[in-house]
């Protein structure tokens, strides 16, 4: 039996402290269809999944010393940006759309529940398709789907004390833009997902290589521009899942500050950066899950009221060293049944605080959409398009 509220994860709870919850989410996901929504049948799809994954709709509970989800006994709230729910709905005339906090769900966890609606409302409007990787509203709620698999992993004995790589280097960050500076803006950069897997083979690397690369080299030729010697970092979010096997819906991710190798060369960068990422082990990224129950644990005698400015501090200290934020949610498969009817995906990130930019990378049937958040006022990835497709770019 699912309990009434349950306590935010670790990382949760820096978000918790960082975003104060902000109504508007900090992470969403769009797809858009070939038809008309019907309105009547997207709610009754959200009210399947949301009955067979209960631990979705929720709100925050702050007590004395924690942050907790408490489980609304009420409708998922559907087009209401100011719900107090942390998770909300949305569906216009030819696009489904959630958002949500960190502190609910990853990025993985996200699309898995997106196409899980998808799919539920087109089995309502009569489409036959093999359900295989789909979560199933007629199933009952798997107790691993949403467990903390950050405190399942943090027991685990091998000790791997000294391992963990995680950095605190001041980095440059552009200098046309406040810190804190809104509005902000989406730009989405669209490519054909053959033609950037030619680019990225080119020079031997992964397509989450090839574009961290180009996004660095923009930042690069801003930096040179401005005469500043800071190094150029970017957080990379890596879906622990990869190395530690979990079937959990909620947050099981952790940032990783990647640094720019100081070159021009595209062929060195890659291979540079290749190192960067095979430093980032299982045991790398258990001193980091074990590091971070630690200083739970540590903290657990403090008063939220009081722990709460220092994990803030701590998550902006953090984003101050930073040039911007690169997440690659990777490949989103759905039936072919399916897919013929969508067409577009785009998944997005809010801009942390002192972190000016945030990208986002997904590829779903032959697309890769890029999607960048950004100040309005700045225009250093203007070409980013032309750097990735390798055109003659304005400097």
């Amino acid at each position: 039996m699912i309990k009434h509220s349950y306590k935010v994860d670790p990382v949760g709870a820096l978000f918790s402290s960082l975003w104060n919850h902000d109504p508007a989410g900090d992470i969403g996901i769009e797809v858009h269809l070939k038809e008309k929504v019907d309105r009547d049948v997207f709610l009754k799809a959200v009210d399947d999944i949301v009955a067979r994954l209960p631990f979705i709709n929720v709100g925050l509970k702050s007590g004395i010393m924690w942050w907790y989800h408490k489980i609304r006994n009420r409708p998922m709230p559907i087009n209401k940006a100011n719900d107090k729910s942390l998770m909300k709905f949305f569906c216009e005339d030819y696009c489904f759309k959630i958002m949500t906090m960190h502190s609910v769900c990853d990025g993985r966890g996200l699309v898995s529940i997106m196409k899980a609606v998808v799919a539920r409302y087109f089995e309502i409007l009569g489409v036959e398709f093999d359900k295989v990787g789909i979560i199933n509203h007629t199933d009952p709620l798997k107790p691993e789907e949403m467990e903390d698999a950050f405190k399942r992993y943090a027991r685990t004995k091998k000790r791997v004390f000294g391992k963990n790589k995680r950095l605190f280097v001041k980095s440059y960050k552009t200098g046309s833009v406040l810190s804190r500076q809104k509005p902000s803006e989406r730009i989405v950069y669209t490519f054909e997902l053959d033609k950037i897997k030619e680019k990225a083979k080119k020079y031997g690397a992964t397509i989450n290589e090839y574009i961290l690369t180009r996004i660095f080299q923009a930042i690069a030729d801003e930096r040179e521009e401005s005469g500043d010697k800071r190094q150029i970092s970017i957080n990379v979010p890596f879906d622990l899942r990869r190395f530690f096997p979990s079937e959990t819906l909620r947050n099981f991710t952790s940032g990783f500050q990647i640094m720019m190798p100081e070159t021009t060369d595209t062929a060195i960068m890659v291979k540079k950066l290749r190192k960067e990422f095979q430093k980032i082990d299982e045991d790398c990224i258990l001193a980091d899950i074990k590091s971070i129950r630690r200083l739970c644990r540590l903290s657990s005698v403090v008063p939220r009221i009081v722990k709460k400015p220092f994990l803030k501090r701590f998550a902006i200290m953090y984003s101050n060293r930073l040039s911007a934020n690169f997440s690659n949610i990777g490949f989103i498969t759905f039936p072919s049944e399916i897919e013929e009817k969508i067409t577009n995906i785009e998944v997005f990130n809010q801009c942390y605080p002192n972190t000016p930019f945030a990208f986002v990378c997904v590829s779903w049937a032959n697309t890769l959409n890029l999607m960048l958040t950004k100040p309005v006022c700045n225009e250093v990835f203007l070409d980013m398009k032309k750097r990735i497709m390798e055109e003659e770019v304005n400097h």
